[in-house]
């Protein structure tokens, strides 16, 4: 099987519409949050770990334990997807291996 796979336009703009549409999203880099969740929702403040130190150990503890948690909750042949409102979007299956491309 294949890994991040980008979206097509056509599911690209089905997705977007949801999100805009369901979670009311108004993209923004300084008004947070971004989005309204029904509840009940759980938010986790992982602002800590993008401040002016950036601990590396910090971000692979981070990026090892969200992967974990997609595997335990996302079945071998189930792809989720990786969305950014300012970059690409894919599917993305978190058994398979990807790899990491850091850019600092």
């Amino acid at each position: 099987m294949k890994n991040w796979i980008e979206l097509t336009n056509a599911e690209y703009e089905k997705v977007w519409g949801k999100i805009y549409d369901e979670l009311k999203f108004e993209p923004s880099i300084s008004d947070f949050p971004s989005i309204k969740v029904p509840t009940p929702f759980i938010t986790y403040d992982i602002s800590s770990y993008f401040g002016e130190y950036e601990d590396l150990n910090a971000h692979d503890d981070l990026e090892e334990k969200a992967l974990l948690v997609f595997q335990e909750n996302i079945s071998m042949d189930e792809y989720i997807y990786a969305l950014d409102w300012q970059h690409e979007c894919y599917w993305l299956n978190p058994h398979l291996e990807f790899p990491k491309k850091r850019i600092r």
